[in-house]
């Protein structure tokens, strides 16, 4: 017969190799980066780059989703643990249609896609996570002024593509989408900022919102390699939101 202390070791050690796993993939994921960025200066011809580094995207984002998955079973915030789960499911959906697209067609995505859908879903998950965390901190602790209004300034780069880059209303649209996703993702994530519990979760999150300003950019300005910006970035951002929730439940200090 099974006690339920055997069932809560399990758990525990469960958890521990999730959490082992999500970490070794962060590790992997930098190693990535550094060397994604090496292979731009060797002159590697770009359409196999970017395929290339699309896959390990894909790759990356459905390990990462199924790890995320496994860990909200043993996980004390399980439904927090799903949720974060479940936002990177969202962008694997929306990274697997691009990698067909790219794998078929052998040429970039029309922007915008319709993997942006998959995409921007990622933040609604994310900022659900962010207003559970928050609501758990008392009112009188959580001080917002003025000052803390910079997310708003974000609005600023979709305007000024709007202005001066692109009079196409349907990529407007789209990037006032992303810009607005990550305005509200930032605001939520005030009265966290600097608790280092969430530390790693949060930097996760600001390169993810880098990235995707880097995605809009560059798909306005230099639309024949757009995706070199932030193509390696993608997995260390994903990697880092998960495995900083992770480790945020393996401390005890907001």
């Amino acid at each position: 017969m099974i006690t339920w202390e055997q069932v809560s070791q399990r758990k525990l050690k469960s958890k521990e190799i999730i959490f082992l796993t999500a970490k070794g993939i962060l590790i992997l994921s930098v190693f990535w980066a550094a060397l994604f960025y090496l292979l731009i200066f060797w002159e590697l011809p770009f359409v196999k780059l970017t395929w290339f580094a699309n896959g390990i995207q894909l790759l990356s984002a459905l390990v990462i989703s199924v790890l995320g998955i496994f860990y909200a079973r043993c996980s004390q915030e399980r439904y927090m643990s799903l949720s974060i789960a479940l936002g990177a499911f969202t962008w694997t959906l929306g990274q697997f249609y691009w990698f067909s697209y790219i794998y078929l067609q052998e040429s970039l995505l029309p922007q915008p896609t319709i993997a942006d859908f998959g995409f921007i879903s990622t933040y609604f998950f994310l900022i659900g996570v962010i207003i559970t965390i928050t609501n758990k901190i008392p009112r009188y602790l959580i001080d917002l002024s003025f000052k803390n209004l910079w997310p708003f300034a974000i609005l600023a780069v979709p305007l000024y593509l709007a202005l001066s880059k692109t009079d196409s209303l349907v990529v407007n649209i789209d990037n006032f989408a992303f810009a607005l996703a990550i305005v509200c993702a930032l605001w939520k994530a005030q009265p966290i900022l600097s608790s280092p519990r969430y530390g790693v979760f949060l930097a996760g999150l600001s390169l993810l919102c880098i990235c995707d300003i880097l995605y809009m950019v560059f798909a306005c300005c230099i639309p024949e390699a757009y995706t070199l910006a932030a193509d390696a970035l993608y997995p260390l951002a994903l990697s880092l939101i998960v495995y900083g929730f992770m480790k945020a439940e393996e401390m005890t200090d907001v």
